[in-house]
Order: structure tokens, then sequence, then C-alpha cells
């Protein structure tokens, strides 16, 4: 079986904010995702990613 791997950035880079959303901490460990940016999103409260050349988004990966 293939584990489970999610790119999380913002505010999913707080660990109580990912225990209280999934009910548990998983495995983290620091990533970079190419070609995507972070923007606002009119009318939320969270960000966004949209494909751009040229850019990254900082974040982490969350296993399992």
């Amino acid at each position: 079986m293939v584990p489970i791997q999610l790119f999380v950035y913002g505010t999913l880079l707080v660990p109580e904010v990912v225990s209280e959303v999934i009910g548990r901490l998983p495995e983290a460990r620091l990533a970079t995702l190419a070609g995507y940016a972070r923007f606002r999103m009119v009318g939320k409260h969270y960000p966004g990613l949209r494909a751009e050349s040229g850019v990254s988004t900082d974040g982490a990966v969350l296993s399992g």
C-alpha cells in the first residue's frame, strides 16, 4: 500500500491546527512546492495556491 502524503502550507504548518483538523498529528517534513504561489482568496480566511512559473511555496508534507 502506498502511504498517503499531503502538501500543506499556511496555518496547517501549526501542529495544534493539524491535530484539530484531522484528529491526530502525522509525521511531517519540510518541503517546497515549485511552480505554485500563495494568494489571498477573496472572502476567505485562508490562502490558496495557483500555478505560476518561477515561484515556489514553502510548506510541509504530512505522511500517514
